[in-house]
């Protein structure tokens, strides 16, 4: 077994070492639902037979980020040796394209016959690019073709057509965003988190849990959007739409979480480069609760939301943050009560590391989880020329959390009254 990204650049070496003729590119057209990079660049490394020239245009783009050339995947190959590279380390071209894509031209824009030619520049186009011509397959269907069709329509092997729709899965996923103005591997990328508290219910101080429902909206701006969207629910994974990038979300202290497919939201201005992406939660949070100055107590409820395993705190990060209660809180109907016994008073937020999986606490002092995690880090120091220690792989692999803290105090006249019918319950006499 090899992994697809492999796999489709070994393919493409057969297109290096026997470069077909090079198709005619067809004309870009204009579509208000996307628009082309600008100032385009690693666009030969979309078409066919332009190796050598794709090879000058990442030489040049890892030149231009300087000292930063080591953050951007593509750079960190020894292009001195030519096509060589793409021989002894084959995902590095999967890198380029998927760089390409961003910086030039996504896949699902292309006409047929840019199509076309991007299917020779990565796999064996002298095989299946007349049959891609042949059914007039632009961009947008090749990123629908099923491996059924790719089978018996494309007349693709099957470990050809599983290893096509692993790689375009790999390539076709959106790149982490990167703010305008700013610069890969110089400038962590920040994306703006606000939380809307619009209920909270079930305070629980046996199970230390609680209910609330929260809209979470998030912005960010990304030089290298591309894709036009207005859409909610299914749609946003949907076209154009599921190329947008959008954080995934983990809920660390939710005991258990709802997102309505039909509460999210993904807006694009491609004049601005901006995206919002807004999700209402339902979930039962756990909370820590001190009952010291009871009945007169306060507590403050967490709701915390991270981002899931990839990227981390050092490629991705919530800022700024902010958190308020819904107006259906701070001026409830008719001045009715929201929540029964209890005054909610704030929501305050902050920003802070998180680490899914504290490798290190786990490996404990001795046994064989502790020798591979010993083993892992030395690989990495070799890698890096480095000789950082245990807390740096811990480092690695935290990412970036916001907890929002609503506060809440007991309604201590409500508490009484509630005392005072119990009691006096128990010593009225019966009748």
């Amino acid at each position: 077994m090899y992994w697809p990204r492999a796999a489709a650049a070994g393919l493409l070496l057969l297109t290096v070492t026997h470069p077909p003729v090079s198709a005619q590119a067809g004309e870009y057209t204009f579509n208000t639902d996307w628009v082309l990079n600008p100032n385009p660049k690693l666009c030969a490394c979309n078409q066919e037979g332009q190796i050598m020239a794709c090879i000058s245009q990442v030489v040049a783009e890892c030149e231009a980020a300087g000292a930063y050339a080591n953050a951007i995947p593509m750079c960190r190959a020894d292009w001195s040796q030519g096509p060589a590279v793409l021989a002894s380390q084959p995902y590095i071209f999967l890198d380029i394209i998927k760089m390409s894509a961003v910086k030039c031209q996504h896949p699902y824009t292309f006409t047929i016959e840019q199509q076309a030619s991007f299917l020779g520049a990565t796999m064996r186009g002298v095989e299946y690019k007349s049959v891609f011509l042949a059914n007039k397959i632009n961009g947008a269907r090749m990123t629908e073709l099923t491996l059924d069709q790719l089978v018996n329509n494309i007349k693709m092997p099957l470990g050809d057509a599983y290893n096509f729709v692993e790689g375009r899965k790999w390539f076709l996923e959106p790149r982490v965003p990167v703010n305008v103005g700013k610069q890969v591997g110089k400038d962590v990328p920040k994306v703006q988190l606000n939380f809307n508290v619009k209920s909270v219910s079930g305070i629980d101080e046996v199970m230390f849990e609680f209910q609330a429902v929260v809209s979470i909206v998030m912005h960010w701006s990304d030089e290298n959007i591309w894709a036009g969207c207005r859409a909610n629910g299914e749609d946003i994974e949907e076209g154009r739409c599921q190329y947008v990038w959008k954080p995934k979300l983990l809920f660390p202290n939710a005991r258990s979480i709802d997102i309505p497919t039909a509460r999210k939201y993904l807006w694009t201005d491609l004049e601005t480069k901006t995206a919002t992406y807004m999700i209402d939660v339902t979930g039962t949070f756990f909370a820590p609760m001190s009952f010291r100055t009871f009945p007169r107590d306060e507590h403050q409820l967490p709701i915390t939301v991270a981002v899931d395993a990839s990227p981390t705190r050092r490629e991705l990060r919530w800022q700024p943050v902010s958190a308020q209660l819904d107006s259906s809180i701070l001026q409830p109907e008719d001045g009715k009560e929201i929540i029964s016994g209890w005054k909610i008073l704030s929501a305050d937020v902050v920003e802070h590391p998180y680490l899914p999986v504290d490798w290190i606490g786990l490996s404990g002092s001795d046994g064989p989880l502790h020798t591979f995690v010993d083993a892992i880090l030395t690989r990495i120091n070799i890698a890096t020329n480095t000789t950082n220690g245990p807390d740096s792989l811990s480092a690695a692999n935290t990412v970036s959390a916001v907890t929002c803290k609503v506060t809440v105090s007991r309604t201590t006249i409500f508490y009484m009254l509630n005392y005072i019918m119990v009691w006096c319950g128990h010593v009225s006499p019966p009748y």
